[in-house]
């Protein structure tokens, strides 16, 4: 259950913000405790190592794109947004990537491109990609199927050390640059269709 209570009524420039303060905070979180908000700078832990900005962009890109995850959550005119169920998407897809990924989760952004933000970026457009094939909310079922199709990627992923086959950069030249998340983008969806085409 999600412990932090989310309104029906709020703006929609203010979701991704509201969204990122839950997982920041909310213990069922793969994002509990590891991100970095601005006003917390005066208590910050050393935890906290994912940028805020990275994981509301994240969002964002999903929250206003048709063909993103969280896009059919964002309700209307008359309709407010879903933000439990743009919630529960979140938690659902990146605790697998958390689980997928243990080596490179929670580590500075200098040593795991996973937690760059260009990697947060970069995974999100996958996010949407994958959880486009299923139904909401995610059963266990759907949920095996995701760990499945990640852990068939992971080995051609490198969060932490080596080159990215299809773009030719080492884990430690992408940054967070426009070209740069791009291309990352692009190297997942390769790795994610290589891998459903097997």
């Amino acid at each position: 259950e999600t412990d932090v209570v989310l309104p029906r009524q709020l703006a929609k420039r203010k979701v991704p913000s509201r969204l990122c303060d839950a997982l920041d905070r909310t213990p069922n979180s793969p994002f509990y405790g590891i991100i970095s908000r601005y006003s917390d700078q005066k208590d910050k832990k050393s935890a906290a190592v994912v940028r805020d900005t990275a994981i509301q962009n994240m969002i964002n890109q999903s929250f206003s794109n048709p063909l993103g995850a969280l896009y059919n959550f964002k309700g209307s005119t008359t309709q407010p947004a879903d933000l439990k169920a743009m919630y529960d998407s979140l938690v659902s897809f990146w605790s697998i990537v958390k689980e997928v990924f243990p080596d490179a989760w929670g580590k500075d952004p200098r040593k795991s491109r996973l937690m760059h933000s260009a990697g947060i970026q970069g995974m999100g457009h996958l996010m949407d990609r994958m959880l486009m094939k299923f139904d909401d909310p995610l059963d266990e079922t759907d949920k095996n199927k995701i760990k499945t199709i990640l852990e068939q990627m992971a080995p051609h992923c490198r969060w932490m050390e080596g080159t990215w086959g299809g773009i030719g950069l080492d884990w430690n030249q992408i940054e967070s640059t426009t070209r740069s998340i791009r291309l990352l983008s692009d190297e997942l969806m390769r790795i994610y269709n290589e891998t459903r085409s097997r």
